[in-house]
């Protein structure tokens, strides 16, 4: 039988720091058979936890099991691809195969801990170690002490399970819980168990157990809110994307919603004799969206609109221009048309209002403000410059989006529009139109 050739990957944008460095040194390792590098960056007392399964302590151990991992899954072609991703549950890079995710715990320069894991331990998204983990705050309400048996009467064990990726605390030493918690849309209880570190105080390990059929009234949720911490971007958007107007549109308020619109746009406007016009979605064929369009003096018509108006040279401009030319995944649509739906995050609390991150830790993103939006004037140069508008949306089947926009006006009008995305939680509902 032909073996398959190995295949290897890393991702842009990693970090080239020591996480980076023993994960591809492991996808090397396993690709080609030469340990060498790898056995370099482990410390003497390193482990290898295989998550639900056994522990191997100790260099040697560490590098047999590893050896032989290469030998009963590489040599045989039964794992053939390799890729170093960024795992936004524990913020570092870790080696990716398959359903299979390894992850590291590193003191000092050497690795304490290698820690391998399925990526999912069911489809629940919240098992997903590439997403970010729970956040104990939001969730302790929801939290008992762990049984020592399961339903049927097995025994629970917690050894051999996470460790604290931060302080690298065994899974055994770390406090256990039962979690119940209402499942998406509060259509029904989500039942797990949750570990976390005494020391850190942290969640290190979340896994779905089975879900129930939700009793009423224990639904409530009173966790912790996020902020409203606005700016001037996030106030002109909510006034354009006006909730109100929205739920009130239909064909015969068409014209009152673009006088509106126009009211409230401070910095961008339609040229004389020309007119800005909202055209409902067809109710025709498989789906469609509503659409913004311009229509000229001699009554031809363009939907690229944000080439035909006339435009400050403004960071403000340039965050209308982005606003306009996504409107259509806030107006009303039909059918598969819903596809393209989005919820933007003008502020951090805008978080709170959707159901999958609801519990979810995302500290890491607030540091960096990218639940705010942003625009930044990069290039001036005469009567042309450029902006980087940069805004985050929610969209039922891709998840959490950052997305960054080149906008570029020249001579009072935009010349360019170049968009590029970063996926910061990945999420697919799982429905279909």
């Amino acid at each position: 039988m032909k073996k398959k050739k190995i295949e290897t990957k890393i991702d842009d944008n990693l970090p080239a720091d020591k996480y980076t460095k023993v994960s591809v040194s492991l996808m090397n390792a396993l690709a080609s058979g030469e340990f060498g590098a790898l056995e370099s960056l482990l410390n003497n007392d390193v482990r290898t936890v295989c998550c639900g399964h056994r522990t191997m302590k100790g260099k040697t151990r560490t590098m047999n099991y590893w050896r032989g991992w290469r030998q009963r899954y590489v040599e045989t072609s039964i794992v053939t691809s390799f890729e170093v991703v960024r795992s936004n549950y524990y913020s570092h890079a870790c080696l990716k195969t398959d359903n299979t995710i390894v992850m590291f715990q590193i003191g000092g320069d050497l690795v304490s801990a290698i820690i391998l894991s399925a990526v999912k331990t069911s489809e629940y998204v919240d098992d997903d170690k590439l997403n970010y983990p729970l956040d104990v705050e939001r969730i302790k309400q929801y939290l008992e002490p762990l049984p020592t048996t399961d339903d049927e009467g097995t025994p629970i064990d917690t050894t051999n399970r996470m460790p604290c990726l931060h302080c690298g605390i065994e899974s055994s030493d770390l406090l256990w819980y039962k979690s119940t918690r209402p499942g998406f849309f509060n259509r029904n209880w989500n039942i797990g168990q949750v570990s976390v570190c005494p020391q850190c105080g942290l969640i290190v390990e979340y896994k779905h157990v089975k879900t129930t059929e939700l009793e009423t009234d224990k639904n409530k949720w009173v966790g912790p809110k996020r902020p409203n911490n606005g700016n001037e971007y996030s106030a002109i958007a909510s006034k354009i994307y006006s909730e109100r107007m929205i739920e009130l549109l239909d064909e015969e308020r068409t014209s009152t919603f673009v006088s509106y619109l126009l009211s409230q746009l401070t910095d961008v406007e339609v040229e004389s004799a020309c007119t800005l016009e909202l055209r409902m979605p067809k109710k025709t064929g498989c789906g469609d969206n509503s659409h913004l369009s311009i229509r000229y003096p001699n009554g031809e018509k363009t939907e690229d609109i944000i080439y035909n108006l006339i435009v400050k040279p403004t960071e403000m401009a340039a965050w209308q221009l982005y606003l306009l030319k996504n409107i259509a995944a806030v107006l009303p649509y039909y059918w598969h048309g819903g596809y393209n739906r989005c919820t933007y995050i003008f502020q951090e609390s805008d978080i709170d209002g959707i159901v999958p991150l609801k519990f979810h830790d995302l500290s890491e993103l607030s540091a960096q403000d990218l639940f705010v939006p942003s625009v930044e004037k990069t290039i001036k140069n005469g009567q042309c410059c450029t902006m980087l508008v940069r805004c985050c949306h929610w969209n039922d089947w891709n998840g959490l989006v950052k997305e960054e926009v080149s906008i570029m006006i020249e001579n009072g009008h935009c010349v360019s529009y170049e968009r590029t995305t970063v996926d910061l939680f990945k999420y697919n509902c799982g429905l279909w139109y």
